[in-house]
């Protein structure tokens, strides 16, 4: 209701009515922009929610098949995939679920050729390859674990390239960066000195006494000799240094003992075990020892 220009409300605290002023453009407009922004907001947010959601299924759905194990290829290619996933959760789940196959395949330390098979299927279903894996720091594990089931299954790696020369019907398995170590003593001189000094010369002093000083070991350091590759092969291990070479023949290999970050190789025809710092897994180089070796038993 109007009365001479005002606008007069019913329902005001005082006597009942409410007297307001003409009504500003500029306010009307604000309040279609929040409403607008409301909206907005609101209908961004069921977007994500939705988002979440199909995510959550197309997740529950991966699990279900991975646990399976049940021709994982082709549930995994026949299974659809929202448009609505963002892609970088897509990769996220995908890369989870591989790695989750991959584990329940080398829980028992053995990767056979049907399981082998099955994880390549998968792998090519979930948009994963093996460059990609290899730029990835969190499937350097996963992948050492493979490769380590697979050889205890008797199935080493042939490499074509070597910078070994190869004896006949020499088959070269691995090769890794590696350092060889030596041991250095270290010792300190302990003792103490009494009795009387002379002169010998102007200003040297010569010491004598009842008690003379003498040198005790107090430790050891491992320090690095020489530089160069470790090559395995199916007859024998051999160091490639840039300052000489030492071979370790399987036949007479005694020992191998494996370190975080390296490996000691002992044999019947050399005194001192070697040890070898290496660039990668000293598991993955131990395994394909232990069966390239055992293959000559």
């Amino acid at each position: 209701m109007y009365f001479c220009g005002t606008r007069i409300l019913f329902g005001a605290a005082v006597g009942g009515f409410a007297v307001h002023g003409p009504r500003r453009a500029d306010g009307g407009t604000r309040m279609i922009f929040l409403r607008k922004f409301r909206e907005g907001r609101a209908a961004a947010q069921r977007q994500r929610d939705l988002a979440a959601k199909t995510l959550a299924q197309y997740h529950d759905a991966l699990t279900k098949i991975v646990e399976s194990r049940e021709d994982v290829g082709a549930a995994l290619a026949a299974l659809p995939i929202p448009t609505s996933i963002d892609p970088v959760d897509l990769k996220r789940v995908n890369e989870l679920a591989f790695r989750r196959l991959a584990e329940s395949f080398v829980v028992d330390d053995l990767l056979t050729e049907t399981e082998e098979t099955a994880l390549l299927a998968a792998s090519a279903a979930l948009g994963i390859d093996d460059a990609r894996m290899r730029a990835r720091a969190g499937f350097a594990d996963i992948l050492d674990d493979l490769l380590i089931a697979r050889v205890n299954d008797g199935r080493l790696p042939e490499l074509e390239d070597s910078p070994l020369v190869r004896k006949r019907n020499e088959v070269v398995h691995a090769t890794m960066g590696a350092r060889l170590l030596k041991e250095v003593v270290l010792r300190e001189y302990r003792g103490a000195y009494s009795g009387f000094s002379f002169r010998v010369m102007k200003g040297v002093r010569y010491h004598t006494g009842g008690t003379r000083g003498h040198s005790v070991v107090v430790g050891s350091r491992m320090e690095v000799s020489d530089d160069g590759v470790l090559v395995l092969t199916s007859q024998r291990a051999v160091f490639l240094g840039s300052k000489r070479s030492l071979e370790f023949a399987y036949p007479k290999l005694l020992d191998i003992h494996v370190y975080s970050d390296g490996i000691r190789l002992a044999v019947s025809n050399r005194q001192t075990p070697s040890v070898f710092e290496l660039d990668g897994n000293s598991d993955v180089i131990a395994a394909i020892l232990n069966a390239a070796a055992a293959r000559l038993q």
